[in-house]
């Protein structure tokens, strides 16, 4: 050794491996433990006779010749020490620092740093570090790197899922997202329309934007093209992800679906029938003036007005309970707030008035009467536990079922909704309120089954597929037997337009919604002239850029999808029924026990993922022909005993089932 040089000693030459982790474990701070770690993987490789810091520039120069033994040093430190959470968050910190290089970034990236440290995403005490690499990696990045990071925004967004309570992480799980999608959307976009493109990429690409798209892509319209086009596959996967894609994509521009009446202005309205529009009165007439919902509420209004009137003079609280829960059957809007009789005080009154009675119908008007105020509060709670106790003693009550199908809960609400519709003693309105509820919450059901997997990785397509099926069909008959003027009939017809193409798949055609998108022009029309406000819902939106995006979707997506298509793997096997799986959802839609899950027990798929169905025919026909109008969801036997006519090819199962309930047709 030279004169005048002495040799630098580390405390890396008096850390054994035993001592490594206690050493990091009692270093105090992290500056400490970081030099430790350092030190005793001895980064960065300088030569002894200068040191250097590898938050310099200089010092990082002068490792570029030692990265790759840098990262093997790292890497085996890594899967050594991947028990100990201080020792991993300094190797992590060590790589954020040497990040800041755009050389050593790359580098490492490409030598499969990044699925070193996104299943560390899982450990608490490494999340927030991890992510914070990740922010650096994303922040100073160029577009290929976008494009890695861009890869694992599924994995990405299931840990902002799973961790919905921690600010940090969200915060650092958006700031990713947002400097490494504009790779992943601007991209791929020319890349997918390649007739090369093998059906796992594509897959893969498609249920990745489709993801993305739950946080924003409205600012990339060709994607909005793509996603419509997918509804077309033949794979009920990507066309399950593409409708929740699409549907999603409005979630935060959408308002929540509830439509009000301006009775005064109905008033006037109604009173003047020669003002009515030569279109809106044909179709008023040819349903029945007097049965429209409208009409209703008008007649229903001026009734309470008088009992209001006679309620103030007498104070008959059973007779006003009475009428309140006439009014309640009726109509939507049936207890109005009036200063001199405000419902806060007569409610209860009007409620022990009719428990006093005593009789089995007053007792159930006291509970509709209750039921009501509570919705019109929003008592979820207080809704959830009193409606249990109403079925404990009237298993037969519309309203019950009506008032548990609104309740935060789509899966016990759907059970309540087909129950509530097989009442026997249900109007007309009720019936109507139930269906559009059994609409409603089917198809979000559906779509959300899409992107949900069991154990051993099967996926719930089949439970997708059924719940869509019921939604469509219920649609139908509300469309077909619904007062024009209903409130809820442009909602259901958003589903029907959207469930109707997304079911028939390949054999999609405008032509197949023709007659639903007349009847949405001509209900805008009854609502504009009712002077009731169209709402940009997300359904609304939804609907309306499938239907304008449609044919351009087709021209500019359709050749890739069909390629992707062609390219599934004809060799499906023959496909098979769980009875056990049809009678378990048909035990789950008749269990009306609140936060029971439901399981099914038809097939575990393997590594395969595709569904494929072929429909020579478009859907409706095939349900009409069966001669099944009221089945919402068509049996599996007979989907199978039909496949050789009509050339359906099944992969395992589409679990289909008979009307929630109902008993399944042989």
């Amino acid at each position: 050794m030279p004169k005048g040089k002495s040799k630098r000693t580390s405390s890396a030459t008096n850390i054994s491996p035993r001592d490594f982790p206690g050493d990091v474990a009692h270093a105090g701070s992290w500056k400490n433990a970081v030099e430790i770690i350092r030190n005793r993987l001895r980064i960065p490789v300088i030569d002894e006779d200068l040191a250097s810091d590898i938050s310099t520039t200089s010092g990082l120069k002068k490792i570029y010749s030692h990265a790759d033994d840098i990262y093997c040093r790292l890497d085996k430190a890594l899967q050594e020490y991947e028990q100990h959470d201080r020792i991993v968050r300094g190797i992590i910190g060590i790589y954020t620092q040497i990040y800041e290089d755009s050389l050593l970034r790359n580098k490492f990236v490409e030598k499969g740093l990044l699925a070193r440290l996104f299943p560390l995403l899982k450990r608490d005490a490494c999340r927030n570090k991890v992510l914070s690499t990740l922010v650096n990696v994303s922040h100073h990045g160029g577009s290929k790197m976008h494009a890695e990071v861009a890869q694992y925004t599924l994995e990405l967004v299931q840990t902002l899922l799973d961790y919905p309570d921690e600010p940090l992480t969200a915060k650092l799980i958006i700031t990713v997202v947002s400097h490494s999608v504009s790779a992943a959307v601007n991209g791929p976009i020319e890349a997918l329309r390649r007739q090369n493109l093998n059906q796992p990429r594509y897959t893969i690409d498609t249920r990745f934007l489709a993801t993305l798209s739950e946080c924003t892509f409205r600012s990339e319209p060709e994607l909005d093209k793509f996603l419509v086009a997918g509804l077309k596959s033949k794979d009920w996967g990507i066309r399950g992800f593409c409708l929740g894609a699409i549907v999603r994509s409005f979630m935060l521009s959408g308002v929540v679906d509830r439509a009000q009446m301006d009775i005064d202005q109905l008033d006037q309205l109604l009173s003047k029938e020669h003002h009515v529009p030569s279109h809106i009165l044909a179709a008023f007439n040819k349903y029945g003036i007097y049965r429209l919902q409208s009409y209703q509420q008008r007649e229903t209004f001026q009734e309470i007005m008088n009992v209001v009137e006679a309620a103030l003079q007498h104070r008959d609280y059973y007779v006003l309970g009475i009428k309140y829960a006439e009014f309640v059957l009726q109509t939507e809007y049936s207890l109005p707030d009036y200063p001199e009789l405000p419902l806060k005080e007569v409610i209860p009154l009007c409620v022990n008035a009719l428990r006093a009675k005593g009789s089995p119908g007053d007792m159930d008007r006291a509970d509709i009467v209750e039921l009501k105020y509570l919705v019109m509060h929003q008592r979820w709670d207080e809704i959830s536990l009193k409606s249990q106790q109403c079925l404990l003693r009237n298993p037969n009550s519309p309203y019950t079922y009506y008032a548990i199908s609104i309740l935060p809960n789509s899966e016990d609400g759907l059970r309540a909704a087909k129950k509530g519709l097989k009442c026997k003693h249900i109007n007309t309105f009720m019936k109507f309120q139930l269906l559009y509820c059994a609409v409603d919450l089917a198809a979000f059901l559906g779509i959300s089954y899409f992107h949900q997997v069991e154990g051993h990785r099967r996926l719930m397509w089949e439970e997708a597929v059924a719940f869509l099926m019921s939604a469509l069909e219920d649609s139908r008959t509300y469309i077909k037997e619904a007062p024009p003027d209903s409130i809820h009939l442009k909602t259901v017809l958003y589903w029907n337009i959207m469930l109707t193409l997304t079911l028939e798949g390949p054999n999609a055609n405008l032509q197949l919604v023709q007659r639903a998108m007349k009847k949405l022009e001509l209900s805008e029309d009854i609502s504009n002239y009712l002077k009731a406000q169209i709402l940009q819902t997300e359904g609304r939106g939804a609907a309306k850029m499938i239907v304008r995006l449609f044919k351009d979707a087709e021209w500019d997506w359709g050749e890739g999808i069909q390629s992707m298509d062609e390219r599934l793997d004809e060799q499906v096997p023959a496909a098979e029924f769980s009875k056990a799986a049809t009678d378990e959802l048909a035990l789950w839609l008749s269990d009306m026990s609140l936060g029971e899950t439901f399981k099914c027990s038809a097939g575990i798929y393997g590594s395969r993922d595709v569904r494929i169905v072929t429909i020579p025919r478009p859907f409706s026909e095939n349900v009409q022909d069966a001669g099944m109008p009221d089945i919402a969801i068509v049996s599996a036997r007979n989907c199978i005993g039909q496949s050789i006519r009509n050339s359906v090819r099944l992969n395992k199962s589409i679990s289909v089932v008979s009307k929630y309930g109902f008993k399944l047709k042989r």
